[in-house]
């Protein structure tokens, strides 16, 4: 009995999720929420069109493209939403990340830009062009490979990827219950985005290229002074190193 009452209160809060999904939703709601679903219950999908075979998009097919071209939603609404739904008794892991999608043969797709892309051809250098979108979400459990993203947006080209990443954290960070600690990788690991994220209620935690010094500001007898903290491939330092909490403060971690 207790099996099932723990059931059906998962079900119960699952739909009342679903229902503020939908009431987040301002034009061509209905089809733009069967696409959802179809979205989320085809996990192979070879081109758009096949979307509307699956059984939960009760709809022909043209209202795909209805529902893609005309549907809209309140993204300030929903964004409030899944964080309301984010677990509460542990403090929140963000994870933020740049990545392309590649579009090297849509010569007529506005705003294409160079955009890093590994390559596991040998000699090929790794870029493509393409849209670059930037990506950030909650990782809810200790153990496994769940990641629920929050936002994911486009990077327009005149911007970069660390000032949209800072944008997406000034964004999501208030609304958390508890200060949240972020990762990312050694693209934001520099004294920009530092500055850019300066104010947010986020602790931030990167990877850091090899290469990579760190410089602050002492003070001494002549006055103030760059002192390098990072030794060669940031590998090695000195045997007495002040508190890296004054690295941020000086203002200066760029490579």
């Amino acid at each position: 009995m207790k099996n099932k009452n723990t059931t059906q209160s998962q079900l119960s809060k699952l739909a009342a999720f679903r229902q503020s999904v939908y009431r987040c939703l301002t034009k061509a709601r209905d089809a733009l929420f069967e696409l959802i679903d179809a979205i989320l219950t085809t996990p192979q999908l070879g081109s758009f069109p096949e979307l509307s075979c699956a059984p939960v998009f009760r709809r022909q097919w043209p209202s795909l493209y209805e529902a893609a071209q005309d549907g809209a939603l309140d993204r300030q609404e929903l964004l409030k939403i899944e964080v309301e739904n984010l677990p509460t008794d542990c403090r929140p892991l963000l994870v933020g990340d740049h990545t392309a999608w590649s579009r090297p043969q849509a010569r007529t797709l506005a705003d294409r830009s160079f955009e890093r892309q590994p390559t596991p051809i040998r000699g090929q250098k790794p870029i493509t062009i393409g849209h670059a979108y930037s990506t950030l979400g909650v990782v809810p459990d200790k153990e496994g490979s769940w990641f629920l993203p929050l936002l994911h947006e486009r990077i327009k080209s005149d911007t970069t990827a660390s000032v949209k990443m800072a944008e997406q954290l000034k964004e999501v960070c208030p609304l958390l219950p508890q200060r949240p600690l972020g990762l990312f990788d050694s693209e934001y690991g520099s004294g920009v985005f530092v500055k850019q994220t300066e104010g947010v209620n986020c602790d931030l935690l990167f990877r850091l290229r090899p290469n990579r010094k760190l410089r602050l500001v002492s003070s001494s007898t002549c006055g103030e002074e760059m002192v390098e903290i990072g030794g060669k491939n940031g590998q090695s330092f000195p045997p007495s190193v002040p508190d890296f909490s004054e690295i941020a403060a000086s203002g200066d971690v760029s490579g």
